[in-house]
């Protein structure tokens, strides 16, 4: 095939194929409009649940949970302090055989106030490397 046998080929292909000058009805349009408003209004309901209405109805009920968890600490409290411990238990002979195994744990040395300060008589480290990260 030549040049101009290619180019009549295409010319013949573009000219057997009926184009479709279909103008748009009004009907395209209205599906057209009813597809963004529920696109829109997809939109808008996701941005208006990352607001603030799902947080306050979050804190009102971690309001409700910390005023469960409250009154139950209320109520633990109350029968503790209603507890009474006779004091005669501990001078009992059963109680005075208890033998005291503590073991004595000595205090650490406690490290330096700032880690991360340079150490005395040691050479600093070059700023240009501590810089660069």
């Amino acid at each position: 095939m030549t040049g101009t046998s290619r180019s009549r080929l295409i010319g013949c292909v573009a000219n057997d194929i009926p184009m479709n000058n279909h103008k748009p009805t009004k009907k395209t349009y209205t599906y057209i409009f009813i597809g963004l408003l529920v696109l829109l209004a997809v939109i808008f309901y996701f941005y208006q649940s990352g607001k603030g209405d799902s947080s306050s109805t979050t804190l009102t009920e971690t309001n409700v949970s910390d005023q469960a968890v409250g009154a139950r600490i209320l109520s633990l409290l109350n029968q503790i302090s209603s507890l009474k411990i006779d004091a005669a238990l501990f001078t009992q002979p059963t109680y005075m055989t208890l033998k005291d195994y503590t073991v004595e744990i000595s205090p650490l040395p406690v490290g330096r106030v700032n880690p991360f300060a340079p150490i005395p008589g040691m050479p600093a480290a070059s700023g240009s490397s501590a810089a660069g990260r």
